[in-house]
């Protein structure tokens, strides 16, 4: 018993040093942030840098061949069906582009075949070999304020309403 009331005494005791070391913690050199360079600057509270729009690398995937936008409650599901030149087309996603107030832009890209691979330099196979169909759920808020949807394509485009 003396033994186990000694223990915890003990860990009180060091934990209770924690708090001075948080409190410090965000200047002194056991910050790994501060390890290999100088101090950063950080914005001041509230205000946040510029966000950066990440690049996708894919390219656009084929011509669209459709475009349908099922509502189902609490939004709607935007499926496209694109038709690449060659198969083995794959990744395939709806990738949303910039776009102008009341208008929703999406890009459907995919990372082209290997070189070499069966199919990928000539159009094998029929439409329904090559198709790439994607889809993405879309909320009500997503939506609000919208008046069109686009997808675009390799040379094409098509667009709903929602």
């Amino acid at each position: 018993m003396t033994k186990t009331i000694l223990s915890v005494m003990m860990l009180g005791v060091a934990l209770s040093g924690c708090a001075s070391v948080k409190d410090n913690l965000r200047k002194s050199s056991l910050n790994p942030e501060y390890w290999f360079g100088k101090e950063r600057e950080a914005l001041p509270e509230g205000e946040a840098g510029p966000v950066p729009i990440p690049v996708d690398p894919r390219p656009l995937a084929g011509e669209i061949v459709d475009l349908k936008l099922e509502r189902i409650p609490g939004g709607a599901i935007l499926r496209a069906t694109a038709l690449p030149a060659t198969q083995g087309w794959w990744d395939a996603a709806l990738v949303a582009a910039p776009a102008g107030e009341g208008l929703l832009v999406f890009d459907i890209r995919a990372w082209p075949p290997e070189p070499g691979r069966p199919g990928a330099e000539a159009p094998e196979g029929g439409p329904a070999s090559r198709a790439l169909i994607v889809a993405l759920y879309l909320t009500d808020n997503d939506m609000a304020g919208i008046g069109r949807i686009m997808v675009r394509g390799l040379g094409s485009e098509k667009s709903v309403r929602p």
